[in-house]
């Protein structure tokens, strides 16, 4: 997750220069040529559905929008994604994608809480997991398997999503979201996933803006040792300790604990349940281009916020070796500083609160009631 005033920096960057007609031909040349690198390789299955016009169009406006989405083109059609176990799956309501590794005694509990939701359909791609992930997944009726052992980056992992979504296409509803997230939406203890989305489609919305709720025990982290229950006691969040403003990409939320404890500007904005148009494109984890339709979107769901596990502790100490996130996996480097350097560690105070149901989110102040 990229640091805030970085990112603002590199906004100014990129939008506010003219797109001069040289560089337009220049991405187009750029897009066209990778396209037809991979016609006949790792794209052969758009071509094969006539679709792949679509995307190029696509990644051609992204790239002149923003010329970072570059490395994301080049994943997309560079990086081999295959599908090694289909699922008997019920083509009804959104298709939840997300891209796991070693995620074996996390991934239950998220399958249990999307099923619960009345997601029908899982599309999950393993990146190399070696702790028997791939080999849980791919014994679940509901879930279409697919795998990549391309090293990670925070590129191809948008990269890779947007590949599963050029595999079912676009005119649909999509959720994507993490392993250690958990989407909730007003109302959903007596309202399944295919009825909240026809409320919303009432209301016109084909993107739904989402807060991220990192959540945390009320004790000390280091005493909170098992993962099969860890949202009974991962339940509490911050109430009231974030930040809006609005940007060239829509409307964005800063804070929360990471902001408190870490003192880490973070993005806590995503949109992670959306209609997938033709010219849709997955440019960051934030927010998709085009980014107009970020505008304007009212807050009213969440992500429910897994991230500080005690026993992530391992996983953060790989991805600071390996360099492989944003900064060269920087931020991990200031939480495992943290967790390392204290034996009394907590992320709970006064302004805490406990979810327990989705009414729980209406007390936070950027979410809205009215929507």
């Amino acid at each position: 997750m990229k640091p805030l005033m970085f990112i603002k920096k590199k906004i100014a960057l990129f939008i506010r220069k003219p797109i001069l007609p040289t560089e337009r031909l220049r991405y187009k040349k750029i897009v066209d040529d990778k396209f037809h690198e991979a016609k006949n390789h790792n794209l052969k299955y758009l071509y094969d559905k006539q679709e792949e016009k679509q995307w190029k169009n696509a990644f051609y406006k992204m790239l002149c929008a923003n010329k970072n989405g570059h490395e994301i083109l080049c994943a997309f059609t560079d990086n081999q994604v295959e599908l090694v176990n289909s699922s008997s799956r019920e083509d009804k309501g959104p298709i939840l994608i997300s891209i796991v590794k070693n995620e074996k005694k996390r991934i239950p509990t998220f399958f249990k809480h999307y099923r619960d939701m009345g997601i029908k359909q899982f599309a999950i791609l393993d990146n190399d997991s070696n702790d028997g992930t791939r080999e849980w997944l791919c014994l679940q009726d509901d879930c279409d398997v697919f795998y990549t052992s391309e090293a990670y980056s925070t590129q191809k992992r948008e990269a890779w999503v947007n590949r599963l979504l050029s595999h079912y296409g676009h005119n649909r509803w999509y959720l994507v979201v993490d392993s250690d997230e958990h989407f909730v939406y007003p109302g959903m203890e007596s309202q399944n996933i295919n009825e909240f989305i026809s409320s919303i489609k009432e209301k016109g919305y084909e993107r739904v803006r989402s807060l991220m709720l990192d959540m945390y025990p009320k004790d000390n982290i280091n005493l909170t040792t098992s993962e099969k229950d860890y949202t009974a006691q991962y339940s509490y969040f911050d109430k009231n300790s974030y930040k809006v403003t609005k940007e060239h990409f829509g409307i964005l939320v800063s804070g929360g604990p990471r902001k408190r404890i870490f003192d880490l500007d973070v993005y806590l904005t995503k949109h992670p349940l959306f209609y997938f148009n033709t010219g849709d494109i997955q440019g960051h984890s934030h927010y998709q281009y085009p980014y107009q339709k970020n505008k304007n979107l009212p807050c009213f769901t969440a992500l429910l916020h897994y991230k500080f596990l005690n026993s992530d502790i391992s996983k953060y100490e790989q991805r600071v070796k390996a360099g492989n996130f944003y900064n060269g996996s920087e931020e991990y480097k200031q939480y495992l500083k943290r967790f390392n350097n204290s034996d009394d560690f907590s992320f709970f105070y006064d302004g805490s609160i406990k979810y327990q149901s989705s009414d729980s989110l209406f007390e936070i102040e950027v979410i809205e009631k009215n929507y």
